[in-house]
């Protein structure tokens, strides 16, 4: 585990390998599967991202909006009676959708992109993804474990 106080030696190894004057900003993303009630008991699934380098204290508290909302990813129904087939189905949709909503950040991560800081200034930045928060279910999408067992 990364503390503030102890970087990585991961982090480490990436900052050397940068060119010199760029700036590595490292990538979280989190997502739930949530239940909106006030739209008729639907589900929404959305994507959410920060940068790693903002406190855990901040990202805990839903008021600082250290996360951006990046994407609503789909909640499928599917007819088909194999809930197997169903749940490998959903699953490689989800794995899809997110690969092309991440897609310019895996761009930014390998070549760099310009971007401006808070004051204007443009910087040469790497996004590299540092971190995925999920709970249990979608922690086993994002890793390809699902049951096959009928």
């Amino acid at each position: 585990m990364c503390l503030h106080k102890q970087p990585c030696s991961r982090s480490r190894y990436l900052k050397d390998a940068l060119p010199d004057g760029a700036t590595l900003l490292g990538v979280v993303l989190s997502s739930n599967k949530t239940h909106i009630t006030q739209v008729g008991n639907r589900q929404a699934h959305p994507l959410l991202i920060s940068l790693a380098n903002i406190s855990a204290d901040i990202h805990a508290k839903g008021s600082t909006k250290s996360y951006l909302l990046l994407a609503l990813l789909p909640v499928p129904k599917f007819v088909h009676l194999n809930k197997c087939l169903c749940g490998v189905l959903a699953d490689r949709l989800l794995h899809q959708v997110i690969s092309i909503v991440v897609r310019p950040l895996k761009q930014a991560a390998e070549s760099g992109h310009m971007m401006s800081d808070p004051l204007g200034n443009l910087k040469y930045c790497f996004t590299p993804l540092v971190a995925y928060i999920a709970d249990t279910p979608e922690q086993r999408v994002v890793m390809h474990q699902r049951c096959l067992a009928t």
